[in-house]
């Protein structure tokens, strides 16, 4: 014990006491969550103020897909569907093929129908790739009242639009819906934990929808999975979105279709 010059022990008062350092780690953790919340909410607003302006993104290809010559006289593939799409890196491997990216982050599928045509069907696409929903379902979960509308809706979408590109001479590679990770505490507050299974209702009956040689569905859950259910290794960054060796081995399946056209 250290007495000072006024009779008081001042030997314990140079040091914070654990109560006072698990309160700056809370104050430091809730600072860190607060930033995180604020740059989601901002992320969000502002795709939602865009989405009022333009609410299909009709014209956010216009300018590449008027450029003339733009496949070079070569066959093309066009990938279409959400930020699983927009983020698709690298891309598959198609020997004699020019691949174009008309993925849009946030996308519906009744977003897509209406940039279907100019996107995709009137540049004569050889292959169509197509990666989509999740969005859709996303917001199912969260309005129970709507949910199974919003199913079926994803399910008639993506009919619709492979019956379009077949119908226009393509082949047609659908992706099933990517299924999500575990989501962050910061996605908790808009996420509903039946995605997960709307995810997997919807897979099964896009699976119908497989009619080779024409139609081909790829189950992504069983490529980026372990027959456990655990996530391979490194193949996902965060709750919705893949890494390159996630793209990789999509690329692996997607090359063996392209290689036996």
């Amino acid at each position: 014990m250290r007495i000072s010059d006024s009779g008081i022990d001042t030997s314990r008062g140079t040091r914070p006491s654990k109560s006072r350092i698990l309160l700056l780690c809370v104050l430091a953790a809730s600072l860190i969550v607060n930033v995180a919340l604020a740059i989601a909410l901002r992320h969000y607003y502002v795709a939602l103020k865009v989405a009022a302006v333009e609410p299909t993104f009709a014209r956010h290809f216009s300018r590449q897909d008027a450029a003339p010559g733009a496949a070079g006289g070569q066959p093309l593939i066009v990938l279409f569907g959400d930020s699983r799409i927009a983020r698709w890196d690298p891309l598959p491997r198609a020997a004699g093929y020019v691949l174009l990216n008309r993925g849009i982050g946030g996308e519906t599928t009744a977003q897509m129908l209406y940039r279907f045509e100019p996107d995709v069907l009137s540049l004569r696409p050889e292959v169509v790739i197509f990666q989509a929903g999740v969005n859709d379902l996303l917001a199912a979960a969260l309005v129970p009242e709507s949910e199974a509308r919003y199913q079926d809706n994803v399910v008639a979408n993506l009919a619709h639009m492979v019956k379009q590109a077949t119908s226009a001479g393509a082949k047609v590679i659908l992706l099933t819906i990517v299924p999500p990770s575990s989501p962050p505490l910061w996605r908790r507050l808009v996420w509903s934990d039946r995605i997960p299974l709307l995810v997997t209702q919807t897979n099964r009956r896009l699976a119908r929808l497989h009619a080779p040689p024409l139609v081909h569905v790829i189950d992504t859950q069983g490529i980026l999975q372990t027959r456990e259910g655990a996530w391979k290794p490194d193949v996902t960054y965060d709750t919705l979105h893949l890494t390159s060796a996630g793209y990789a081995e999509l690329n692996r399946v997607v090359g063996d279709i392209l290689v036996k056209r």
